[in-house]
């Protein structure tokens, strides 16, 4: 068995296979890995079958593809196998290729060799058998016999795998991804376990379900062109697929060329370009988070369960870097110097595909595209927090999608009713005092300061379920507290007593250091997921290290444990059971 030159070769020549040959003295037998993904746990492949050409047929015994560790993840990988079969061997019979073992055997040896004495071993057809092979049309046919063509085969594949989405097929009572996987000390030996999905839940979970279920009764909404997207995000090993190509260029652009919009005086030309740019980026994220929706309630649950973890990986990454590139461009609110800008992005490990490879045993595709498209967007981000910052999936599919954007003036009221703890959609009547002074000690203080660092988290029906407000300098916040807020706060209510102290002001000073920043949540149950949250909490450090700062701190408020923020690579600040702090 012959892998080729690497684990997993990016193609493999008839050259290669042909000089094997002559040296085994025999046909030898593909091992192939270019669908096999237990060698990144970020990456599923769902290309087609490329990179061999139809011309090693004759020359091989067989091909055995290693596959991707999820079932129902290999039905491109197979289907497009056969049709490469089935057209090589076309292609065989047409006498262009009519190539004899025996013949391989006369150019290396002129003479048999005295001894060993090999007994003869009668001939094995080792040929994939034509019944086992999908069958092709006319049209099929005269679209790819002539040569393999990936794209193609892919189509083809395509078309058939939809039909698979749209079938009621339930999924293994414990059936998980390897994506979930999770590598824990057990026995003092580190081991995978996963958290299987049981669909036999109650409560919250099982209402999910339910919900789910109502959506699936209706016409699958997945479509050709989300499969599409589908596999260009999750191509192949040295590859990402043409949309998934584009998304991380015009990501990459933006970031590259974000201090047009910062320059002074500023350039029409340069500034309408880099929003057209943002316009088009906008329209591609929204493709994702349109396939995400639309997969999330196809009926074929095997599907579902299987590719999931990986779609809601990428999901929560454009999401992050989308609120993060909508920060930046608004130039005046975020009020950084174009140094700042210049320094935060031109360092990013964002062209790592274009690293040259040094050493020949290197696998090419593990240094250039470890991660995959998930890995090179998530890269984009200043705040480099690494991959422990993409939780888990939830462990019930969900289709909601929830963006993370800045704080503005139009947002009051319903932020106001957030922080209330109201629920429904009604008018409420905004004359409480008491309410008055904990939305301004709550939040205005941190709007008044700059508001475009207090981040709203909003549901797919625009609906607030959250709010995360930082400060990128707390000594200058404490400043404008003490200076300016206080003073108006004072002003507004001098008829009304009121015990509410700052909790801003009465911090350690390593809290009021330089480059200092920190950062509160309030959340309702939709964020509660630490998912969520965690890719929430990583748009807004990657803010915060592009304003200047260098460590952050956090005070527990019930939401979430000291666990979830020790896991994030925080440290308890001595003195302070409640107090966490990291750099940046």
């Amino acid at each position: 068995m012959w892998t080729g030159d690497k684990v997993i070769p990016e193609v493999i020549t008839k050259e290669s296979i042909k000089e094997l040959g002559e040296v085994l003295q025999r046909k030898p037998v593909i091992w192939d890995n270019i669908h096999a993904n237990d060698y990144d746990q970020r990456r599923v492949f769902l290309g087609g079958y490329h990179g061999r050409p139809v011309e090693l047929y004759p020359y091989l015994n067989g091909i055995l593809t290693n596959p991707n560790c999820e079932f129902e993840a290999n039905f491109i990988a197979i289907h497009t196998l056969g049709t490469w079969c089935r057209i090589a061997n076309s292609v065989q019979d047409s006498s262009s290729f009519d190539v004899q073992m025996v013949d391989l055997s006369d150019e290396v040896c002129v003479t048999p060799p005295e001894t060993p004495v090999v007994p003869d071993v009668p001939e094995v057809d080792c040929e994939m058998s034509d019944e086992l092979l999908p069958s092709l049309t006319a049209a099929d046919v005269t679209s790819v016999i002539a040569s393999y063509n990936y794209s193609e085969a892919l189509k083809l594949a395509l078309e058939e795998w939809l039909i698979e989405f749209n079938l009621n097929k339930k999924a293994p009572l414990k059936s998980y991804s390897k994506r979930n996987l999770k590598t824990q000390v057990i026995n003092g030996q580190s081991v995978l376990t996963a958290k299987s999905y049981d669909l036999d839940v109650i409560g919250t979970a099982k209402e999910t379900i339910e919900t789910m279920k109502e959506d699936k009764s209706k016409l699958m909404a997945l479509s050709h062109e989300n499969l599409q997207l589908l596999t260009e995000m999750f191509c192949l090993p040295y590859e990402h697929g043409t949309k998934g190509n584009q998304l991380l260029s015009d990501f990459e652009w933006l970031l590259e060329n974000v201090s047009d919009i910062y320059e002074e005086p500023p350039s029409k030309e340069k500034v309408s370009k880099w929003f057209e740019k943002l316009l088009q980026c906008d329209e591609k994220s929204q493709e994702v988070y349109n396939l995400f929706t639309n997969f999330s309630k196809i009926p074929n649950e095997a599907i579902l369960y299987d590719l999931y973890p990986y779609i809601w990986d990428v999901k929560e990454v454009v999401s992050a870097l989308e609120s993060y590139v909508h920060w930046l461009s608004d130039s005046i609110a975020c009020n950084l110097s174009i140094d700042t800008i210049k320094r935060s992005h031109n360092g990013l490990n964002i062209a790592i595909n274009k690293l040259p490879i040094m050493n020949e045993f290197v696998e090419p595709w593990h240094i250039r595209y470890i991660g995959g498209l998930t890995g090179a967007l998530h890269r984009m981000l200043p705040f480099q927090g690494g991959y422990i910052y993409l939780g888990q999936a939830p462990d019930i599919p969900t289709s909601a999608v929830l963006k993370t954007r800045s704080y503005s003036p139009s947002d009051k009221d319903s932020l106001y009713r957030f922080n209330r703890g109201v629920v429904d959609k009604s008018e409420v009547p905004m004359e409480t005092t008491e309410d008055d002074i904990a939305f301004d000690y709550d939040i205005g203080v941190f709007s008044s300061f700059n508001s475009k660092t207090l981040f709203l988290i909003e549901d797919d029906e625009k609906e607030l379920c959250g709010y995360v407000a930082a400060v990128s300098d707390n000594k200058q916040f404490v400043d404008h507290i003490t200076d300016k807020w206080l003073p108006e706060v004072n002003t507004k209510y001098s008829e009304t007593k009121t015990d509410r102290k700052l909790p801003h002001v009465d911090k350690p000073d390593e809290w009021k250091a330089p480059n200092s920043s920190h950062f509160i949540l309030k959340l309702d149950s939709k964020v509660y997921e630490e998912c969520i949250l965690k890719r929430v909490i990583n748009t807004v450090l990657s803010v915060l290290k592009t304003s200047g700062a260098t460590t952050v701190y956090h005070k527990l408020d019930g939401v979430t444990n000291q666990d979830f923020f020790l896991e994030l690579g925080f440290f308890p600040v001595q003195g302070d059971e409640k107090m966490f702090w990291r750099s940046l």
